[in-house]
C-alpha cells in the first residue's frame, strides 16, 4: 500500500511538458523554470530533449551536465544506420508518429557532436551505487559552472534510491528534481523511505503515470514519475492536497498509441 501522504502534491497555477512526445518528456513548473541555471540528467541513453528543453527556458544556464556510461557517439551511430530502412518505409506510408521517432535517432549523432557548443558536457559515469559517482560530487561539477539552482532529473532504474542519500547534504543548490521511480512492488519501503527524505526539503507538484507500466492493485503508479520542488522556492500559502491525473492536455501516454493512466495521489 502507497502512503499518499508522501505524494500528495501542492499544484503551481502554470505547468508546462519539457521533452520530446511520449517517453522522454516531463512535467515542471514554467514559472520556476527561468530562475534555474543548470541541468543535471542522470540516465540519458538517446534522449536528452527534456534536458536541452530545460535548459533553453532558463534566463542565464551554466550548462548541461548528462551521466550516462551506455551512450556512446559509436552506439549513436550504429542506432542511426540501422533506422534508415524503417525511415524509408514510414515515410512511404506517411507515418508520422514513427518517422519522427527515427529523425531523432538519425540525427542523434549530430547532436550529440555539438555538445560543445551548446555547453553541454556528457560524463560517461555511473551515478551513485558502490562504484558510481555520489551525487554531491556530481552537484559539486555543475556548481563548478556556476550553478547554483540546479534542476536534476534522473531515470536510473531502480539507482535512485542509493544514489539520492543524505537528501539535506545537497538540496541547497537544487531547485527542482524530476524522476523515475522503480521497483515499487512487492515492497514499497524503499520508496517510502526516500520519499520521507525528499519531503524534507522538497514538495511534490505533479505525478504522472508511466503508462506502460501500468497501476499498483491500490491504484497507484507501478513507476511513477513525480516533479519535487524545493520547499522554500513555492508561493507563500501553497497547500498540498490529492490531485487527479492525468491533466487534460497535459499529460501524455509513453508510447504510441497509449493513453495517459488516470490516478489519484
Amino acid at each position: 500500500m502507497i502512503d499518499r501522504n508522501l505524494t500528495m502534491a501542492a499544484r503551481p497555477e502554470r505547468l508546462v511538458r519539457l521533452g520530446r512526445p511520449g517517453d522522454g518528456g516531463y512535467v515542471v513548473p514554467c514559472d520556476l523554470l527561468p530562475s534555474c541555471d543548470g541541468v543535471i540528467g542522470l540516465g540519458v541513453r538517446d534522449d536528452w530533449s527534456f534536458e536541452d528543453a530545460a535548459a533553453a527556458c532558463m534566463s542565464c544556464c551554466h550548462g548541461v551536465h548528462l551521466y550516462d556510461p551506455t551512450t556512446t557517439l559509436a552506439w549513436l551511430v550504429r542506432r542511426s544506420i540501422g533506422v534508415v530502412p524503417k525511415t524509408v518505409a514510414h515515410a512511404i506510408v506517411f507515418d508520422r508518429v514513427r518517422l519522427s521517432e527515427d529523425v531523432q535517432r538519425l540525427v542523434a549523432p549530430g547532436r550529440y557532436l555539438m555538445f560543445p557548443m551548446r555547453s553541454t558536457r556528457h560524463f560517461r559515469e555511473w551515478a551513485g551505487g558502490a562504484t558510481g559517482t555520489p551525487l554531491t560530487t556530481i552537484i559539486d561539477r555543475m556548481r563548478g559552472q556556476g550553478a547554483e539552482r540546479i534542476l536534476l532529473k534522473f531515470d536510473i532504474e531502480g539507482g535512485e534510491y542509493q544514489l539520492l542519500g543524505d537528501v539535506p547534504s545537497w538540496a541547497l543548490h537544487v531547485a527542482m528534481v524530476v524522476a523515475e521511480f522503480h521497483d515499487l512492488e512487492p515492497d514499497p519501503s524503499a520508496f517510502h523511505a526516500l520519499l520521507s527524505q525528499l519531503n524534507q526539503c522538497f514538495t511534490p507538484v505533479h505525478i504522472s503515470a508511466n503508462a506502460g507500466a501500468g497501476l499498483l492493485p491500490c491504484g497507484f503508479p507501478r513507476v511513477p514519475e513525480i516533479t519535487f520542488v524545493r520547499t522554500d522556492l513555492l508561493p507563500k500559502g501553497a497547500r498540498r492536497a490529492t490531485q487527479t491525473y492525468p491533466i487534460p492536455g497535459l499529460d501524455q501516454g509513453n508510447g504510441r498509441g497509449q493513453a495517459p493512466l488516470a490516478f489519484e495521489a
